[in-house]
């Protein structure tokens, strides 16, 4: 199993553990604090992210180790605390390792299953965008 797949499965286990909806509310906004906020001068267009029913920005670069670092920013908090998720589960990991990522907890943990589709819609097109090698900066 990838580093992306067990921090994947490890929060899918905890969202098993947290049986109360609210619980499992507050914990993917708990993500949110860990996410490394794009700077307002840097919510351009180009990095808006498509698809997704809240204004959400997001820039994804490579590291100097050839690994995954996510900035972004959302105007909605559940999006913030999504993002901060996705964030939790890439940083460090290889491009290669995340092109290989079919990540499933938009559509098996019960709050991803409760996303309006335009919000599951957009963080889709955000990681598709992440395992994309040509969105990535030097």
């Amino acid at each position: 199993m990838s580093l992306v797949q067990e921090r994947e499965q490890a929060f899918m286990d905890a969202m098993a553990v947290l049986d109360d909806p609210v619980l499992q509310h507050e914990y993917v906004l708990s993500f949110a604090r860990g996410l490394d906020e794009l700077p307002e001068a840097e919510r351009i267009s180009e990095r808006l992210l498509r698809g997704c029913s809240a204004q959400a920005w997001v820039a994804v670069e490579r590291t100097d180790e050839g690994c995954v670092h996510l900035q972004g920013w959302s105007d909605a908090l559940i999006v913030r605390g999504f993002l901060g998720l996705i964030s939790s589960m890439t940083e460090g990991v290889s491009q290669e390792e995340l092109a290989r990522w079919e990540p499933a907890f938009l559509q098996e943990s019960v709050l991803g299953r409760q996303l309006l589709s335009s919000r599951k819609r957009g963080l889709a097109s955000l990681i598709d965008r992440m395992k994309s090698t040509r969105h990535f900066s030097s």
